[in-house]
């Protein structure tokens, strides 16, 4: 039932496009 509901993967994903923001942005300042 929650295969059909991606509602546990959309923060999971956020998250990972938050930490990855963050690395990429503390190679760049």
């Amino acid at each position: 039932m929650f295969s059909h509901r991606p509602c546990g993967g959309i923060p999971i994903l956020a998250f990972l496009l938050l930490f990855t923001s963050l690395l990429g942005g503390k190679e760049e300042p």
